[in-house]
């Protein structure tokens, strides 16, 4: 397409080498997409933040520790990292293990068995019952969990929003919000 074209002219233009994204629709699109339609032409190292993250010198570099006793945190893997043409599952299992005080408790249906949010594509505006009973879905997985913790944008936005209209208890966090609060200090669950 001419806009892949373009974009991959500016990313040459501007010697960019490298690209690190949060959303999970742009990692699938940029890494499996653009390599597919440009081939070699196509010379950008595409990481979710995720694998960036979970890079051993950036892991090291963290070194994050929940402010409070021990927080039990749910992850969900969304559609377009656990099937992208380099899932990313591990990443954040990795990233959230190694946070002092922080145990991920995984939910009953994870990784490749883990549940479609129904956000993304379109489904939530053309099937919203189905949307909603996905994102209901996924909440009924939880273990003990006091927060669900999402790296799509996507994801947390259907997520929030059945939280909001049932008024739940358990908040839905952005994986990067999550770790940018520990970061500073604050804890990423108030």
């Amino acid at each position: 397409s001419e806009h892949i074209k373009f974009v991959n002219d500016w990313f040459n233009e501007n010697n960019v080498t490298e690209l690190v994204t949060i959303c999970a629709g742009c990692y699938a699109y940029f890494s499996r997409y653009y390599k597919e339609f440009l081939g070699s032409e196509f010379n950008v190292k595409v990481q979710h933040l995720l694998q960036f993250l979970a890079e051993p010198n950036n892991m090291n570099k963290l070194n994050l520790k929940y402010p409070e006793k021990n927080l039990k945190v749910n992850y969900h893997d969304a559609c377009h990292l656990r099937n992208s043409s380099i899932p990313i599952m591990d990443e954040p299992r990795s990233i959230l293990n190694s946070i002092d005080n922080i145990e991920l408790v995984e939910m009953d249906l994870n990784r490749t068995k883990s549940i479609c949010c129904g956000a993304g594509g379109g489904v939530y505006s053309i099937f919203k019952e189905n949307s909603d009973y996905n994102a209901k879905t996924i909440f009924e997985n939880m273990n003990k969990g006091k927060a669900l913790l999402t790296a799509c944008p996507f994801c947390y936005t259907a997520l929030k929003r059945i939280e909001k209209e049932n008024n739940l208890k358990t908040p839905v966090i952005k994986f990067e919000d999550f770790i940018f609060k520990l970061m500073e200090g604050v804890d990423p669950i108030n």
